[in-house]
């Protein structure tokens, strides 16, 4: 958010906004991150990317988003940046002049991927779909652009008398957390059955285990601390397994049995009121193992709408 008058400067703060009320909130206080004319975000890393204006050269700076600390990786040599976003393909920026180019998320250099397209000023934001990796671009409109040749589609919207700055997708997501141990027959990983969403049944779901072995789904709000430990907690010295470790917290236990095949799912209902708010879960199986239980890898789980 921006408060303050132009004569006096302005100052830009980093805000959360609550995605159902739309209420606003200062985190880390009135502390001046600068103006940052995109922001986005990385699925393995919990801190925020953005591009920052800074009368010169756009600077490529990390927000984290447990300090609201601000560091800069780097300057991108151009001063018209409008539009960033983690794509599939990479970091991906959109220039009025040049158009959509690559930023190095090490240390914020630009590179013109499409010298001879050019750009196309006016746009203000970009969005990525998780689901299907389309990127949707515009300000007024709604537009696709290309990411193997950065061409721009024709309209398909018309947002008359708004000015879009910032977009993103809603819809649910899951992120893995580090990686499983050994199960009977491989190494266990957790995964969630797509689509779900707040207010409806949630299916996740591990393989690759004993059948009809008894197992557990670990549900929590944290992956940094349980019980004052810190996370990810070596379950080795505890229960004499190999490599197996609590990645989650785990406020709520639910009881699960394996399939025939080695498969175990447990069904949660969500509540209409969880929409993006992430929690995190986990699956332990007691299989004829090392320790007698296999761990799975965590995952992360933010419910869309």
């Amino acid at each position: 958010m921006r408060s303050g008058i132009a004569a006096a400067g302005f100052h830009h703060h980093l805000a959360l906004l609550d995605p159902v009320t739309g209420a606003e909130t200062l985190p880390f206080g009135t502390t001046d991150v600068g103006q940052l004319v995109a922001l986005s975000s990385f699925s393995s890393v919990p801190d925020l990317f953005a591009i920052r204006d800074n009368n010169g050269p756009d600077e490529l700076v990390r927000l984290s988003t447990t300090t609201g600390a601000v560091t800069v990786l780097g300057q991108t040599g151009r001063s018209d940046i409008v539009a960033f976003e983690i794509t599939s393909a990479g970091a991906r920026a959109w220039s009025d002049g040049l158009g959509l180019v690559n930023i190095a998320l090490s240390n914020g250099t630009l590179t013109d991927l499409f010298p001879t397209a050019g750009g196309a000023p006016g746009m203000r934001y970009m969005a990525a779909d998780p689901a299907t990796g389309t990127v949707w671009l515009g300000a007024t409109t709604l537009q696709i652009v290309s990411l193997p040749s950065g061409a721009i589609s024709g309209t398909l919207a018309t947002f008359a008398g708004f000015d879009v700055r910032g977009a993103v997708f809603t819809t649910s997501r899951t992120q893995p957390i580090g990686q499983g141990c050994q199960t009977i027959t491989s190494t266990s990983a957790v995964g969630a059955v797509q689509p779900f969403a707040a207010g409806l049944p949630f299916t996740a779901f591990s393989q690759q285990h004993q059948p009809s072995a008894l197992g557990l789904q670990i549900v929590g709000f944290s992956e940094t601390t349980f019980l004052g430990s810190p996370l990810p907690l070596s379950m080795d010295p505890i229960f004499g397994t190999t490599g197996c470790f609590l990645r989650v917290s785990g406020e709520i236990t639910l009881g699960g049995v394996c399939d025939a095949s080695g498969t175990m799912n447990v069904t949660i209902n969500l509540p209409p009121t969880i929409g993006f708010q992430q929690f995190y879960l986990q699956h332990a199986v007691l299989e004829a193992v090392p320790g007698g239980i296999s761990f799975s890898n965590g995952l992360r789980v933010r419910p869309g709408f």
